[in-house]
């Protein structure tokens, strides 16, 4: 499993560090992103998301809800 961790400054980015490391005890594989601002970060992810799907063939907006498991799971919950 792939992760990415915002690192932020100061506080924020000793906990980033910490999460981070953390991560990598469960056997993933972490990459610290610098951040430039909070609306910019997420934009960037969502982009990132975007790009994920498209390579996987999937469609990102539905949430899992193709598959019948997540399907079944949302319908419980309703």
């Amino acid at each position: 499993m792939r992760c990415f961790v915002l690192e932020g400054e100061g506080r924020v980015a000793e906990r980033a560090h910490g999460a981070a490391g953390a991560l990598r005890e469960l056997g993933c594989e972490v990459k610290l992103v610098s951040t430039v601002h909070p609306v910019v970060d997420v934009v960037r992810f969502q982009l990132l998301t975007i790009d994920l799907a498209a390579a996987r063939g999937v469609d990102p907006d539905l949430i899992r809800r193709d598959d019948p498991r997540w399907e079944r799971a949302r319908a419980a919950y309703e």
